[in-house]
């Protein structure tokens, strides 16, 4: 009876909010920008020779990235020993387009043998659009330290889940004919991730703060891409090639910020950041890619380095 009592209190005082010190809650609007390599979807002002196998020469045309809006949110316990869970959610889509008419244009993203005019330049349109989503979900333990009379550095441990999405789609148009490229590039990691934040009390109220981490994941890379080729017969060409792999890949972030403390009273403090802050992914899942210019039947999945970049602005509960 002694034991069943003791363990019912160890049980109780885990789940109810006294068992914590402070508990945050945080939501914050994102505008970041997704630039991602290997974009480039035409040439333009060929100034090379134009022959199969030979070097095509002019100006690459490419996608660049636009930004958009996010959001994230996080919930924080902290505990009286200085101890922190904090579990957070991140969620971020961007459009980006880019389009050119010319009379000298040669298209990249297609395979030679199912290009208008094979492997020759054209007249007419091209165009190109990414759509890009990136979400995450990220568990951290963090433990306070403090350091001079007004800084604070929180060394961190976590895991972290990300999915990445990648959809391109080109057009090529010369007349009637008609080739159009969907290309998809899907990353699922899972991985754990090591950092500390740091911040610095400029006055009562208003504080710097930075960040940095590494996370290192195990990746499911995952891809695939679909040409479908109208001429003016009419007949319908389609190509459908589908990628699956296993990799590795890093995200390492840093970000830098300044806090307001605006409201104080009771048992509730509010406050708001304005923060700029870059994540640099290596190894996720890229598009399609022809390796040589002999076997026309060789298609690889590639690898995509995606900068994320921007900032956020974030409003939080303190309770």
């Amino acid at each position: 009876m002694k034991a069943i009592k003791k363990y019912s209190a160890i049980v109780s005082a885990l789940i109810t909010p006294t068992a914590f010190a402070q508990i945050d809650v945080s939501l914050e609007y994102l505008n970041w920008t997704a630039d991602t390599n290997k974009l480039a979807y035409v040439v333009n002002d060929l100034s090379g020779s134009v022959i199969p196998a030979d070097i095509i020469e002019g100006n690459i045309q490419s996608i660049e990235g636009d930004s958009d809006d996010g959001a994230r949110i996080s919930a924080s316990w902290k505990s009286d020993d200085n101890g922190e869970v904090t579990l957070r959610y991140t969620d971020f889509s961007s459009v980006s387009e880019d389009s050119l008419t010319g009379t000298d244009l040669f298209g990249i993203r297609y395979h030679s043998d199912q290009s208008v005019d094979i492997g020759e330049p054209f007249e007419g349109s091209a165009s190109s659009k990414l759509e890009f989503d990136y979400s995450s979900f990220d568990l951290e333990y963090s433990y306070s330290l403090e350091f001079g009379n007004s800084g604070q550095i929180k060394p961190f441990v976590g895991i972290s889940y990300v999915e990445i999405e990648q959809q391109l789609t080109s057009n090529y148009i010369e007349d009637t004919d008609i080739v159009n490229v969907k290309e998809q590039a899907d990353t699922d990691a899972f991985g754990l991730r090591f950092g500390a934040d740091a911040s610095w009390s400029l006055t009562d109220t208003v504080n710097l703060m930075a960040r940095a981490s590494i996370t290192v994941y195990t990746a499911d890379l995952s891809g695939g891409m679909l040409e479908t080729e109208v001429d003016d017969d009419p007949v319908v060409t389609n190509v459908d090639t589908k990628f699956d792999e296993t990799g590795s890949m890093t995200d390492t972030a840093v970000s830098l910020g300044i806090g307001w403390d605006f409201y104080e009273r009771d048992n509730l403090a509010l406050s708001t950041a304005l923060v700029y802050e870059v994540h640099s992914i290596n190894g996720a899942a890229g598009f399609a890619r022809f390796p040589d210019d002999v076997n026309d039947a060789t298609i690889l999945l590639g690898e995509s380095d995606i900068n994320l970049n921007g900032f956020s602005l974030s409003i939080s509960g303190s309770f």
